[in-house]
């Protein structure tokens, strides 16, 4: 059990070169899980530096249910499968969704008009963290020796789209049809293999003497349970992880899963309490905010970087100067040689990305966004950009002119992209047929609409009309129409509303933030039309940007800022952090359901940097968990602290004196004076001198009892006031004494 930035890797890494160097397992009978293939390969690497390790099997969780799925296999018990299913697994979940949506169309399923506007990804993600916490579409579809368990549960669908849960069974259908099995049922299955039949657990579990799992805190139900039947027979089981980063709950994990390990084990528990990444600010800040979760062990992170750096809090009035500060204080780093690469933008999610986007593009800022493309290249986004080019390619007809092959291709392409978005009842016959006969006619597809409807029933009657007068209106910002003169802003803000696009895109992913982020990441694409003159300029703009960043991104030795989501930035560290929108509905997000994770994700992101740390928000308050942490408080400490420790003790004033006394104490911080500051043994016995002459006179005062000097703090400046100076701990020693603990 660790905090951020305590090594647990590294402590992981030489607890078993150890268990290898002396004979207690052998490598090849030591099973070490990550929780993906990334970690993995970090694991593989790292022991490759210690004799005799490289036989120690390093696998994902997910290799270890395909390992009992294989062995099933080779024992014939799963004879649905198709021979080739091994070779097809990586694609293997959208070859099943696409062969689902088609056959949910040929049985005329009650949902098959919202197919057409169905998000994939949302989709197999909502059914992925289902498989991975053992949740089945119905009970036939359960096993029967596993009807009964206690870990089995059934799908429960999202509140907007019940007809999810009718596309899970169904999708389960057309699978084992296709005989094809996914990355999710790796767990799954390989969990009801080892569940059901002996002869492939059996095996498995003769393989190793000694099971050890890496950052444990993000394992789902399916991966405990395959861990622990895996374990079994020995219990030589070892974890490592932090439950104040548990951040994967919208996929099954949960703190709990660490939390309760030592007592369903009888484990003993190693707690990893130094920080050995950030400077004082970001500590205590991130202290401050986890303090106030209760599902966790309680710990602090311990200082042994020192009071340096540089950290602030800062409001700003609009988007626009948020992103326009970061670039000031960019700019200042990389006039004190700090490179661009030495930075991270760390956002909540996605949607807060394009005003720091924006910002970097006007000042010509290299960046990257890591797992995700820039904002306007977004399918969100590019929808309604989908919207404006099929409007211009019905402009050019309604002129009387004809469509190269290029943008005969561009109309189809953008007709197929926004008949169905937001959903309509247009069926992909019907609108193939509708795109057809405008290319053939060379007419705009909003006449084609508008005079096809006439013979549909009134519903979709009304809709098709709908949808034609909106391209016909769209039309008019070209070629000198009633539009064009109205700016790029205006236009594509009145397209919006009159789709309702935003606001149906909130509400039509099973997995509901994504929703709600999609819908944001539209409005400050909206926000960045306005100033950027006709919306005919403004769309050859966005090609000319896209073009320049594709360029920039070909350059291979330009350096650059990674944007980068919380989540995705744990276990990673910067000598620079930025966190942009650290306000309320943004940390937490307006829809978070569990507060606790949503804190987690901000003690995370605090913790990232090794020596600056920016934390910006839209007034007029910042994010609650650095209200509730008493900000202000921490940083003018901070601020105090450092001014004292940057000083020779002869050369304190009484403040500083009394910042190190008595403020590092009630800080927690006061042990980095003891175990990590190397003073010549002199300065070390007048600093001493210096905090005990301070206890003696709030002790006359009568205000001693209330600074609340711990007896080991005490105990401490009375030794150093009288004592040889120990010598400094170093980070290396400090892993040995964790590691001979754990060797006994």
């Amino acid at each position: 059990m660790g905090v951020a930035g305590a090594g647990k890797t590294t402590a992981l890494e030489y607890r078993i070169g150890r268990l290898v160097r002396t004979s207690l397992f052998e490598a090849n009978r030591i099973l070490v899980a990550a929780c993906d293939a990334a970690a993995a390969a970090d694991m593989r690497r790292r022991l490759a530096r210690h004799s005799g390790c490289r036989e120690v099997a390093v696998v994902t969780l997910h290799a270890l249910g395909l390992s009992a799925v294989q062995a099933a296999y080779d024992q014939g018990r799963l004879h649905h499968l198709n021979p080739n299913w091994r070779k097809r697994l990586n694609g293997a979940s959208r070859a099943v969704l696409a062969a689902t949506l088609t056959e949910a169309r040929s049985r005329q399923a009650t949902y098959a008009g919202e197919l057409d506007a169905l998000d994939a990804a949302d989709f197999l993600a909502w059914m992925s963290a289902l498989k991975g916490n053992l949740y089945y579409p119905d009970e036939e579809s359960i096993p029967p020796d596993l009807v009964h368990s206690e870990l089995v549960s059934l799908a429960v669908p999202p509140d907007d789209l019940p007809w999810y849960a009718d596309l899970y069974r169904l999708y389960e259908e057309v699978r084992l049809d296709m005989g094809l099995l996914t990355a999710d049922d790796q767990l799954l299955t390989g969990w009801e293999m080892l569940s059901l039949h002996g002869s492939v657990l059996r095996p498995l579990q003769a393989r190793f003497d000694c099971v050890i799992v890496d950052d444990f805190q993000d394992v789902n139900l399916a991966q405990a349970e395959i861990l622990d039947m895996v374990a079994h027979p020995h219990l030589n089981y070892m974890v490592t992880g932090s439950d104040d980063q548990t951040l994967y709950a919208w996929r099954g994990a949960r703190p709990d899963v660490l939390l309760d390990f030592a007592q369903r084990y009888g484990a003993r528990q190693y707690p990893l309490t130094e920080c050995l990444r950030c400077r004082a600010g970001p500590l205590l800040l991130a202290n401050a905010v986890i303090e106030h979760n209760r599902r966790r062990t309680p710990k602090t992170l311990h200082l042994t970087r020192g009071f340096g750096g540089h950290t602030e809090i800062l409001g700003f009035r609009t988007p626009r100067e948020m992103g326009a500060a970061i670039v000031d204080d960019i700019q200042q780093l990389r006039a004190g040689a700090m490179s661009y690469s030495d930075m991270a933008v760390l956002v909540r999610g996605f949607a807060q990305t394009p005003p720091v986007e924006q910002a970097f593009i006007a000042a010509d800022i290299p960046y990257v966004v890591a797992g995700a493309e820039p904002f306007y290249k977004r399918p969100e986004v590019q929808t309604l950009v989908d919207y404006c080019r099929l409007a211009y390619l019905d402009s050019q007809m309604a002129a009387g002119e004809f469509l190269s092959p290029a943008q005969t291709d561009q109309f189809r392409r953008s007709w197929e992209r926004i008949y169905a978005q937001p959903r309509r009842d247009i069926s992909t016959e019907a609108a193939a047929s509708l795109a057809e006969t405008a290319l053939v006619q060379q007419a705009p597809m909003g006449r084609v609409l508008i005079a096809a409807s006439a013979s549909e029933e009134p519903a979709r009657q009304e809709e098709m009309q709908a949808l034609g007068v909106v391209l016909r209106w769209l039309a008019g910002a070209f070629r000198n129409g009633p539009l064009s003169n109205r700016s790029a802003h205006d236009v594509l803000r009145e397209l919006d509303e009159r789709l309702g696009y935003a606001v149906y895109l909130a509400t039509r992913h099973g997995l509901t933030a994504t929703g709600s982020d999609q819908a944001e990441t539209v409005r400050h694409f909206l926000d960045f039309a306005a100033g950027r003159g006709s919306l005919r300029s403004f769309l050859a703009g966005m090609q000319r940007l896209d073009q320049t960043r594709a360029q920039a991104r070909q350059q291979a030795d330009r350096q650059a800022v990674v944007i980068r989501t919380i989540e995705t930035a744990r276990g990673l560290e910067w000598p620079v952090v930025f966190i942009p929108s650290c306000e309320p509905d943004v940390l937490p997000h307006h829809l978070a359901g569990d507060i606790e994770e949503e804190r987690r994700l901000l003690y995370t992101a605090l913790t990232r940097s090794r020596q600056h740390l920016f934390v910006y928000y839209l007034r007029p308050t910042p994010s609650p968990f650095l209200t509730e942490a008493n900000f202000v408080d921490i940083l003018h400490d901070v601020t105090a602290m450092r001014t004292a420790a940057a000083k020779l003790p002869i050369a304190w004033t009484s403040e500083d004196v009394a910042a190190i006394a008595a403020t590092a104490v009630r800080r927690g911080v006061w042990t980095y004076f003891r175990d990590w500051v190397s003073w010549p043994e002199d300065v070390r016995r007048h600093a001493a001198r210096r905090v005990i002459a301070y206890y003696k006179a709030a002790d006359q005062a009568g205000s001693y009892r209330d600074l609340g000097i711990p007896p080991d703090a005490l105990q401490f400046w009375i030794e150093a006031a009288t004592s040889p100076a120990p010598e400094p701990r170093k980070p290396g020693r400090s892993f040995n004494r964790w590691l001979r603990k754990l060797g006994r």
